[in-house]
């Protein structure tokens, strides 16, 4: 009873909180795990940084032992609540590396997110760097007295333990930033969370060996020859006058090995907990998560996660994408929840009509993102005729001259150095510029003031007959020459500054950014159709058969036009990462666009003559007929 009423009100926009309500319980139940597991890799890094004292065995439950495992836990559990605020479904591509480094500056959660490690490295660093016996012995005070010499000194220790938590949480920050560690892809094999952290575990190590070797080499050459002298004056500057100095001191030195290898422990313990925090984020926020399976209605929860505020917007609700998520796994795995799906005909519109419809509107608005850049049908090209430009139509629609208002009198240079082009532009810039000097402009004026009054022209004032070439210009010429002789004789520089042919268009990138709903919605469409041959006894799946094939094969046709464009060619042979990412993402979705359409032909193959199609959709369907026979 309780499920006929669910589903008789499913048109009420109170049950589009359906999903999200559902979905807090397996939130809530994931989040609890993975501070539980957060917490046991805690009390495993807290015992690992205490081996170089080698004798941890002996304080396996010491105080000292809990302190550092709440700090670690500390640090862990706020990097997974920063993973689940910040959690984004599509990656951060810009056209430049420069377009990059601008909206990652100028977005306030970025800074919020660098505080974060820079206080939480400089903590953990404070803690481990303090002993377990004694724990304010000497690392609390900024002097400290040293009883052989009789004299008070500055404690270098302190300093150097919170310049390095420092330098060490931002240097994580920024490698979060750079890595993107925020945006989240969904794999098509789960495992579960141990086996998953197993299967990283010397990847994660191997990581954090390179990362804590650099860092602190970087670190220790950094500090001993430029931050050391300044931070000791400015330290005496702020404590008592009467600290002496002069003699040895009473910190780091060069020859400090055992410093410099707690440091690079204390880093790689550190980074290894945070990269193992990371992967047990992405294995939760990735994992299908069966919300509809807990609701009374898992029909009309469906349909209301798939409904969810954000969907097909930009950036997508994450939940949205747990919904498709679900979908696709039923669709392919479950026949009990297929047999719902078909079997629920009580509602207007069906089941079926509603998830049909909402996969069909993902379908038909990545098509139509994707045509939008996909160049026109245009007549024959244009001829240049006397400086006009003569712009051939199509048959019927008559022709047109148009003058070329941006042809100028020298040809445009082209140039495949980027060193050129820049060199180019400036140097056009300051052509503009060119003019009479402000001595000839006033030798001029004053020439006129003198004509004027009728006075006797001085013969040494001669009137400006045209433009020169201003001293700058000439400077910026000379400098240009030289660099471009420069960067002629070095054929390595060369290939480091070409630009390897047209930049390209930074329009490119939006195109795959429903890339993984697109496919969950044609592989499920699929899947769904497949399944309704033999398990649709109410012929509910018959009637959009032909919809669904025409929506698959027009976002086929888009992507191929894309796929075989000059632009998508530059964007793939470009050195940018974005534009490659793009790429690749066009050519996987092409293949299991394909991989798609040929599963529902081989199963309708005999029933194809019984739809309704266009001309154009049956035409590509019968390459799939005959690649079948």
């Amino acid at each position: 009873m309780s499920s006929q009423i669910a589903r008789t009100k499913r048109a009420q926009p109170l049950h589009s909180l359906t999903y999200r309500l559902c979905s807090r319980k397996v939130l809530h139940s994931r989040c609890f795990t993975s501070l539980g597991l957060v917490a046991g890799l805690s009390y495993v890094a807290a015992l690992a940084s205490q081996l170089w004292s080698f004798y941890v065995y002996g304080h396996l439950f010491s105080w000292h032992t809990c302190v550092l495992t709440f700090t670690f836990f500390v640090a862990g559990a706020g990097l997974v609540g920063a993973r689940n605020a910040l959690v984004s479904v599509n990656p951060r591509i810009s056209p430049t590396l420069l377009h990059a480094v601008v909206s990652i500056a100028s977005d306030l959660s970025t800074w919020g997110l660098v505080l974060y490690y820079v206080v939480a490295n400089i903590v953990l660093e404070t803690v481990l760097f303090r002993p377990a016996e004694g724990l304010g012995r000497d690392y609390t005070h900024l002097t400290t007295f040293i009883s052989e010499k009789g004299i008070s000194q500055v404690n270098e220790r302190v300093i150097i333990m919170i310049v390095f938590g420092y330098h060490l949480g931002l240097a994580h920050g920024l490698l979060h930033l750079l890595q993107q560690r925020d945006w989240i892809s969904f794999p098509a094999v789960h495992l579960s969370t141990v086996a998953h952290v197993r299967s990283n575990l010397v990847h994660i190590g191997k990581k954090s060996a390179l990362f804590a070797s650099i860092f602190t080499v970087l670190f220790w050459f950094g500090y001993n020859i430029f931050l050391s002298p300044i931070l000791i004056r400015m330290a005496m500057k702020f404590i008592a006058k009467d600290v002496l100095y002069h003699s040895s001191q009473h910190g780091p030195r060069w020859w400090s090995i055992d410093l410099a290898f707690r440091l690079f422990w204390n880093t790689f313990i550190t980074t290894a907990l945070l990269e193992s925090v990371h992967a047990i984020c992405d294995q939760f926020l990735s994992k299908t998560m069966e919300v509809t399976n807990t609701s009374v209605d898992p029909n009309a929860c469906l349909i209301s996660g798939l409904n969810v505020e954000g969907s097909n917007a930009s950036p997508e609700s994450i939940l949205t994408y747990h919904a498709f998520q679900e979908l696709h796994q039923l669709a392919g795995y479950s026949p009990s929840r297929r047999a719902d799906i078909f079997n629920d005909v009580i509602c207007v519109p069906s089941t079926w009509k509603q998830i049909s419809t909402k996969c069909l509107q993902v379908m038909n608005k990545g098509a139509a993102r994707i045509e939008s850049l996909n160049p026109k049908a245009p007549g024959a090209p244009a001829e240049n005729v006397n400086g006009l430009t003569r712009r051939k139509l199509a048959p019927g629609k008559g022709g047109a001259v148009e003058t070329d208002i941006f042809n100028t009198a020298k040809p445009l240079k082209e140039s495949t150095s980027f060193v050129q082009q820049t060199l180019d532009g400036v140097q056009d810039m300051l052509d503009s510029l060119k003019g009479a000097s402000t001595e000839e402009l006033l030798a001029q004026q004053r020439l006129a003031e003198e004509v004027a009054a009728g006075k006797k022209v001085d013969p040494t004032l001669r009137p400006v007959t045209g433009p020169r070439k201003r001293p700058e210009v000439l400077a910026f010429r000379w400098l240009a020459k030289t660099i471009s002789d420069f960067v002629a004789t070095r054929p390595w520089l060369q290939k480091q500054l070409s630009s390897s042919g047209p930049r390209p268009n930074p329009a490119v990138l939006p195109v795959m950014d429903d890339y993984q709903l697109v496919i969950w919605s044609f592989q499920s469409m699929a899947r769904m159709v497949n399944a309704s041959f033999r398990e649709d006894k109410m012929g509910v799946v018959q009637n959009d058969i032909p919809a669904i094939l025409e929506s698959m094969v027009g976002l086929l046709t888009s992507l191929e036009k894309f796929v075989g464009s000059a632009q998508f060619q530059t964007a793939v042979s470009s050195s940018e990462s974005a534009h490659a990412f793009v790429g690749v993402r066009s050519v996987a979705m092409v293949q299991a666009l394909k991989t798609s359409i040929y599963q529902i032909v081989h199963t309708f193959k005999n029933h194809l003559g019984d739809f309704v199609l266009a001309p154009v959709t049956v035409e590509r369907l019968r390459q799939f007929v005959d690649l079948d026979d």
